[in-house]
């Protein structure tokens, strides 16, 4: 999982990877020098963009 290899590469979790009601899974998390870093994925059937 991404999440846990960014939190074991330095950086401080803000908001654990979760599934939202409009179906996209999504996280945070702020790097060394406190930038948030928004980790998210969705699959055709929630997401899509032409």
């Amino acid at each position: 999982m991404e999440f846990q290899c960014v939190i074991n590469a330095g950086a401080k979790p803000v908001y654990k990877p979760t599934t939202e009601s409009y179906g996209m899974r999504i996280c945070y998390v702020a790097d060394p020098e406190g930038n948030l870093i928004e980790i998210c994925s969705g699959n055709d059937d929630t997401y899509h963009v032409e």
